[in-house]
């Protein structure tokens, strides 16, 4: 990912380099990012065997402080470089408000069972600017309340919770949340 390359080059990544080998597969966590409420994780994947494409499936487990959190979601994706070499992003985005360090637990499940496992402190980046919006609009039925929006060195965040009293929220959410921020953008 372009965004974790980035802030690597301007020294804003935690440099782990931890390998883990297991049935002849060799994980590297190679750095960590964490701003705002964004964790990303940079792999590096090599095999002694030839990898099926989907491998390590949806990416990592993990825990925060040895507990999951009340919320997050995220995604993970690989750039294969060879059938027995790969770089993978891991990006995992909490949606509760989080301390400044805290420990990361991570295992990564392969096709044929193996486990890696890893462990490391993370601390937030520094110079993330909070700006409380406290701004609420309903339209056609929507209600967003903007929280507050974040802004730091590797880009920007915006907290916000959503209702409606329609039954299927989610069919008709990105619809209308992307004309409420057409439609009013400013948040004084």
């Amino acid at each position: 990912m372009i965004s974790l390359q980035i802030a690597n080059e301007n020294g804003l990544t935690s440099e782990i380099g931890e390998t883990q080998t297991e049935n002849g597969i060799s994980v590297t966590l190679k750095e960590i990012l964490y701003d705002q409420n964004n964790i990303s994780l940079g792999l590096v994947i090599e095999s002694e065997k030839e990898l099926d494409e989907q491998y390590f499936k949806a990416g990592m487990d993990f825990t925060i402080n040895g507990k999951l959190p009340k919320g997050s979601t995220g995604s993970y994706g690989e750039d294969i470089l060879s059938s027995t070499k790969r770089t993978a992003i891991q990006e995992i985005n909490l949606t509760e408000d989080m301390p400044d360090q805290f420990e990361l637990r991570l295992i990564l499940h392969g096709e044929e069972g193996e486990s890696w496992y890893f462990s490391a402190p993370v601390n937030r980046i520094s110079d993330v600017h909070k700006i409380a919006a406290n701004h609420s609009q309903t339209v056609d039925g929507v209600e967003v309340k903007v929280k507050e929006l974040s802004i730091g060195q590797t880009g920007m965040s915006l907290s916000y919770e959503s209702s409606e009293k329609e039954t299927d929220f989610f069919q008709v959410l990105s619809i209308r949340l992307a004309g409420v921020f057409k439609r009013k953008t400013c948040f004084d």
